[in-house]
């Protein structure tokens, strides 16, 4: 019986934390967030400010208090009620923005309804975290029935990633700005906030050529494609696709063309994306979105070279994407290092054998590390042993796991986080 009543509790519990979540929760998002204006809230403050007096006091002047924000309140409600209207709502927007700057963007409100609408708005309400919306007592004091007005906003962007927007809605706070009234909304799907970087001045990069099989494939034909270099006589086991038909129609004897070997500056970049500490999860992801931004910036300078980039995110699954000779847009790059999250078990282990099969092919491996120990110098001793040349940038703004000794002829530097949020690192 003990344990049925315990069941019986258990699911009790559950169903009334469901109904909170599914009920209470929206409810309150939904009046606090959209209903009330800030006017409103401050209405309800003091209300509920004198209604503490009346219920302990008899005095005329607290009940008269007490009656006339309550009758003030309800009033504006009915009217607001009644008074409301439809809209038609196109938005024109940026689908991007970068980190810490703000997105600017415009609505068209036409009122479709038959009475003229009074102190109109329009806003997103409940942004997801990293985004604050800042016109929100933004009004037009008339719009009459079938006219359209433009309505600008702000969006301040602090953090990278890529936000669900919710849908944008149209209303009016008639009278006295007190409560919102409107049902008309139009979604608008998300925005990609992009990491923010500074371009670098100059890098240095160790790099010696690798022949790349089938690279003619992967580069879009620009830069070192096959060119053609000369002729030759024939020697059995040439494909007989490059027989020149006119040199030996010439000579009378088998000629081939010749082209030049396919030999590319080819680099891997590595970015570390894994945080354990979570006592320090705000200096972990300090960390993280420095390296970001330092990736970022390291893409950039390649980008305007002559490379194949081979872009691996370490975390949980190594994640690889190919750009650099017009195999692909730094926009694309950007796309994901917007949407890369940190990682919190340690993935070394498990990626560096996966990464040592592309290593072979590989001329320089750039590794961006958040920390500095038995596992992350292993990986580097792996590319070290497959003939890669290779540089380090560890973020860091303190000691690391294990203290920094110099690796062969790996160039190592460490950066403080601050450093390069702020822009100040300039050359690599």
């Amino acid at each position: 019986q003990a344990r049925h009543h315990a069941r019986n509790f258990v699911r009790d519990k559950g169903a009334h934390m469901k109904w909170e979540s599914a009920i209470i929760k929206p409810l309150f998002l939904y009046v606090w967030g959209f209903k009330l204006t800030n006017y409103g809230r401050v209405l309800i403050a003091f209300g509920l400010f004198a209604g503490l007096f009346v219920s302990g006091s008899l005095e005329i002047l607290t009940f008269d208090l007490f009656s006339v924000l309550f009758f003030l309140g309800l009033f504006a409600m009915a009217l607001n009620y009644i008074w409301r209207t439809k809209f038609d709502i196109t938005v024109k927007m940026p689908d991007r923005v970068v980190a810490g700057a703000t997105l600017h963007g415009s609505a068209l409100i036409h009122n479709t309804g038959r009475l003229p609408a009074y102190d109109v708005g329009a806003a997103f309400f409940n942004l997801p975290s990293g985004l604050r919306y800042k016109d929100l007592d933004t009004y037009i004091e008339s719009l009459p029935s079938g006219e359209t007005a433009e309505m600008p906003f702000s969006i301040d962007a602090t953090r990278r990633g890529s936000y669900p927007l919710p849908c944008y809605r149209a209303y009016t706070a008639f009278p006295f700005r007190l409560i919102r009234s409107g049902a008309s909304r139009t979604p608008v799907g998300n925005l990609l906030v992009l990491p923010a970087f500074t371009p670098a001045e100059n890098m240095d990069v160790p790099v010696s050529r690798r022949y790349q099989p089938g690279g003619v494939a992967l580069t879009a034909n620009v830069g070192e494609s096959p060119e053609y270099i000369g002729n030759r006589e024939f020697r059995p086991g040439d494909s007989i696709r490059r027989l020149d038909m006119r040199a030996w129609a010439r000579i009378g004897q088998p000629v081939v063309r010749e082209y030049q070997e396919e030999y590319y500056l080819r680099i891997a970049l590595v970015l570390d994306t894994y945080t354990s500490n979570r006592l320090q999860q705000k200096k972990d992801g300090n960390r993280l979105e420095a390296a970001i931004s330092l990736t970022a910036t390291i893409v950039d300078a390649l980008s305007r070279g002559e490379y194949l980039l081979d872009i691996f995110a370490a975390g949980p699954e190594l994640y690889n994407l190919r750009t650099g000779r017009g195999a692909s847009h730094f926009d694309t790059v950007l796309e994901i290092l917007a949407c890369i999250e940190s990682c919190k078990t340690n993935p070394f282990d498990i990626i560096t054998p996966v990464l040592a099969d592309e290593l072979g092919k590989i001329s320089t491996v750039i590794f961006v590390f958040l920390d500095w120990d038995t596992t992350r110098r292993e990986m580097l001793r792996t590319a070290v042993e497959c003939g890669c040349s290779g540089r380090v940038f560890i973020v860091r703004e303190g000691e690391t796991t294990v203290p920094l000794e110099p690796y062969e002829s790996v160039e190592m530097t460490v950066l403080h986080p601050d450093a390069i949020n702020a822009g100040s690192i300039t050359s690599l």
